[in-house]
């Protein structure tokens, strides 16, 4: 994968660097932010990482996890802002209005709705995730991978290509991913941390979802709820719904997925999968507002629970019909 001389010498002249991720940050997303900051620290630059809310549970394990800082705003005395993993800068939430305070912008990302906002844009979608983009970027610069660095960059690619089941699973990734193991990575370890502590919360949420599993005529669309009566049921904790839609996604005959989650600002959450190289669910959510990824993808939508689940059912009935013309 070829990395541009431009970015090596935007991060060799800069000095202070902030490292902001999407909203809803998922474990591509933070594993590449530390692994990122770890790697600008190493070259003796000042990075600091920011979110907007606390880091989910199950990547507190994560080292440096510690020190991400929680703002509503991005600070103004950084003059060079990394973008990791964000396709558009909406998705950088409240941060998107401290984004003219930065001299420049570089943006790291392997979604194939990427809008190409930076001075630099490392974009790549043949990239299994944004964290195999960091380690070839780090390896350009000539840093040591350590094993700190290496558990993050490892959580990044199991976790965005669902511990390697999709098709971003590419030959690239698994040698990265032998490089990061004999780096110090424990695989066992990190999927303990991510996919086996699960609050008890999410179980009850879980049981709860499961129970709304409906399916379409020809069982080749599949799709679960999670309203807001549910979440205040079982006392839902942020990021508690993460990876629901695989469960709809793992039934036999299912080819698209589909999770909807009610947000506390009436919106609806759309995550899509597709099991099938036929219909691009990036396609769907990008009618929406959305994007993603061919076979995974999302949207924030807004309107009543009926007529978003009749609209996103009907685009892909059309999307299943017109592949097959």
């Amino acid at each position: 994968m070829k990395i541009t001389d431009d970015i090596i010498k935007v991060l060799k002249a800069g000095k202070k660097f902030a490292v902001a991720i999407h909203i809803n940050p998922d474990g591509d997303a933070i594993g590449s932010q530390l692994a990122f900051v770890r790697a600008l620290k190493k070259m003796g630059k000042e990075a600091a990482a920011y979110m907007q809310a606390p880091i989910p549970d199950n990547y507190r394990f994560l080292p440096g996890s510690e020190s991400i800082k929680i703002v509503d705003s991005l600070p103004e005395s950084f003059d060079t802002l990394v973008c990791l993993d964000i396709p558009e800068l909406d998705r950088l939430g409240k941060f998107e209005e401290s984004v003219k305070g930065f001299k420049s912008i570089i943006n790291i990302d392997h979604h194939i709705c990427n809008a190409r906002y930076g001075i630099v844009n490392i974009s790549e979608t043949s990239a299994s995730a944004t964290a195999e983009l960091v380690y070839h970027i780090i390896k350009r610069l000539d840093i040591e991978i350590d094993a700190e660095m290496a558990v993050c960059l490892y959580t990044g690619i199991v976790t965005d290509t669902g511990s390697f089941q999709y098709r971003n699973t590419t030959a690239e990734a698994h040698r990265v991913v032998a490089d990061l193991i004999e780096n110090g990575v424990r695989a066992e370890k990190v999927t303990r941390e991510v996919y086996e502590a699960r609050n008890l919360s999410q179980v009850k949420l879980l049981g709860l979802t499961l129970e709304t599993m409906s399916f379409s005529s020809d069982g080749r669309i599949s799709w679960l709820w999670v309203t807001k009566k549910m979440k205040d049921l079982v006392g839902s904790q942020p990021n508690d719904t993460e990876g629901f839609v695989n469960y709809a996604r793992s039934v036999k005959g299912v080819e698209v997925a589909v999770f909807f989650e009610e947000l506390d600002d009436a919106n609806i959450k759309i995550s899509l999968r597709s099991k099938i190289s036929r219909v691009d669910v990036n396609k769907v959510a990008h009618k929406f507002g959305g994007g993603g990824h061919p076979a995974a993808a999302g949207a924030v939508v807004s309107g009543t629970p009926e007529e978003i689940e009749e609209m996103i059912l009907k685009i892909i009935k059309i999307e299943f019909k017109n592949e097959e013309k």
